[in-house]
Formats: structure tokens, sequence, C-alpha cells
């Protein structure tokens, strides 16, 4: 369970779906959640959302070598 906290108010409380995958290289996963999150975010989607999509594009991202190779598009977010 992750939370969201400013000034000690809850902001979010999210509990992101998991996914079981192969895992070949952890590198720039952390980079792709929070790139997936903010741009997400600036663009009007609900927390919830970005925090869900960010989850999508980190779990992708790890599934082969590289940093930069698997980074999906909105619409492949969609898919998965």
């Amino acid at each position: 369970m992750a939370k969201m906290v400013t000034l000690g108010e809850i902001l979010i409380q999210f509990n992101p779906n998991g996914y079981t995958v192969l895992v070949e290289d952890v590198v720039g996963a952390g980079d792709a959640l929070g790139g997936t999150f903010l741009s997400l975010y600036y663009r009007g989607f609900t927390l919830e959302k970005t925090l869900d999509c960010g989850t999508v594009t980190t779990t992708l991202n790890v599934m082969i070598r590289g940093d930069q190779e698997n980074l999906p598009s909105l619409a492949d977010i969609e898919l998965f």
C-alpha cells in the first residue's frame, strides 16, 4: 500500500496492481515510473491513473535489457 501525504493529510492511498514478469534488467525502472507519473499528472490524469500507468511502464521496462528500449506509448500502456 502506497500513501501520498502532505502536511499530515493523506492525499491518496493506492494499492498498485502487481505484475509477474521475467526481469531482464532493472536499469531505468525508477526513471520510467517517475517520468510516466509526471508526464501524465501534468496532462491532467488522476493520481490513481498516473500511478497505475507508471507501474505498467516500469513493468515493461524491466522485461528487456536497456533503459529506454521498451518505453511504451500511452496506447501500449492501456493495452497491457
